[in-house]
């Protein structure tokens, strides 16, 4: 019997999470259906009960959800517990269950790309991305993370369920940070963006946790502009993908199989690696 599955989001039309899926179920001989759902910004409850009620297996969630899907979960991994932001759901007999793979798919993605241990790092956004991604970064034991957000009101908060980062407004940074991540929205638009210069050196790793299917992200195009080495994130995609799957097949898939055998997945990949 074919098992459904889908991400839902807003927006979601650039979302690759339906190739992935269906390459890692290519591998095991897994028959599922994968699909994209447009949620209304007020209807994500709602569209989490029509999915399990009508049989549906697992969600994948995106943004701007993740925060309000851990509220909504009866039993969640302490992953999610960690970050308040989740973006994995299943049902198990009634309760909602659910995990976060984002931190983990990033640290396993970077393990590529940089070394993380004693290295300076600032985040720039304080949503359940950010959220996400901090308690695994934490764990590779970087010299110290900083994170920003344009509105500061958010950070103190945030600094509280994370006492081991540091918060400030992007003005008052200190210098020369080793890897920027962008974990905020913009990247789904066109929206130009511009960072102070002190924060970058020459060896400095910027990294978009947001991607484009055809083009750049606005960071990503800023970076590049400045010559610096950065990547989107298609490769912490792809691995937070893996996780997700494990999670409710039992199985973990092929990482790299799945990149080389899916040419467009295979492009975006690479243009993170230039």
């Amino acid at each position: 019997m074919q098992k459904k599955f889908a991400v839902l989001g807003n927006p979601i039309a650039h979302s690759l999470s339906p190739i992935i899926h269906q390459a890692f179920a290519k591998q095991f001989g897994i028959d599922l259906q994968y699909e994209k759902i447009l949620v209304p910004e007020d209807g994500l409850k709602a569209a989490i009960k029509q999915f399990f009620d009508n049989g549906g297996t697992g969600l994948n969630i995106t943004l701007p959800f993740k925060a309000e899907a851990f509220a909504l979960a009866e039993n969640i991994s302490a992953r999610g517990l960690q970050a308040k932001a989740v973006n994995t759901l299943w049902m198990e007999g009634n309760k909602l269950c659910a995990d976060n793979t984002d931190g983990i798919g990033l640290v396993v993605d970077c393990a590529n790309k940089i070394e993380l241990p004693g290295k300076t790092i600032l985040i720039i956004g304080a949503g359940g991305a950010t959220r996400g991604i901090l308690g695994p970064i934490l764990t590779t034991k970087p010299q110290k993370i900083w994170v920003t957000n344009r509105t500061i009101e958010k950070l103190p908060l945030l600094q509280q369920d994370f006492p081991g980062i540091a918060i400030g407004a992007m003005d008052a940074l200190p210098s020369a940070f080793d890897m920027i991540i962008s974990a905020t929205p913009q990247g789904l638009d066109d929206t130009e963006i511009s960072l102070p210069q002190h924060l970058w050196h020459t060896n400095t790793v910027m990294y978009d946790l947001a991607y484009q299917q055809n083009h750049a992200t606005p960071f990503v195009k800023f970076a590049l502009s400045q010559g610096l080495k950065v990547y989107d994130g298609i490769g912490m995609l792809i691995h937070q993908a893996a996780f997700a799957f494990y999670q409710w097949h039992g199985v973990m898939p092929d990482v790299n199989s799945l990149i080389t055998a899916n040419a467009p997945l295979a492009h975006l990949w690479e243009r993170g690696r230039r």
